[in-house]
């Protein structure tokens, strides 16, 4: 089963391409503790919708405007700041722009676009990982259980 986190983040400048990301990512463990494999991502950045997650590890090379332009990225998240390696999340944008977050020893960075690369730095305000809800079949469990127990305690009582 797939783990759901929701992930806040600003950036710093106060200038008019500051931004906003929301972004829900869903992944699961990927065999380090507190470390996952983000495979699916919804949300927005400064108001645009997310298209998808970029699929498994790897890297956007060589952009026509831009020669030797990159994305790498291998979409593991982390439970603990800085939340991304150096080659970070990547992921698209619903108009077709390629985005990345990375941290790069000091700093957590948006990568927005190729023409050439918008990089702006940015603050992770929250990471939460939403309360998991019961499946079906161990509500049913559950309630057979509470009933077996009412049923034992009413008979002893009868007795």
């Amino acid at each position: 089963m797939a783990d759901q986190f929701d992930l806040t983040a600003t950036s710093t400048a106060s200038d008019p391409t500051s931004l906003n990301i929301s972004l829900v990512l869903t992944g699961s463990s990927s065999g380090t503790p507190g470390v996952y494999d983000i495979t699916g991502i919804t949300g927005t950045v400064n108001g645009m919708k997310v298209a998808n997650a970029l699929p498994g590890a790897g890297s956007i090379l060589d952009s026509p405007v831009v020669s030797g332009w990159y994305i790498e990225y291998d979409n593991l998240l982390s439970l603990s700041a800085p939340y991304f390696d150096l080659y970070g999340l990547g992921f698209e944008l619903a108009n077709g722009t390629y985005a990345n977050l990375y941290y790069s020893g000091s700093d957590l960075y948006a990568q927005l676009g190729e023409n050439p690369p918008f990089q702006e730095v940015v603050t992770v305000t929250s990471v939460v990982d939403p309360p998991s809800v019961p499946e079906p079949g161990t509500l049913a469990l559950l309630c057979v259980g509470l009933v077996a127990l009412a049923a034992l305690v009413t008979r002893r009582q009868v007795v």
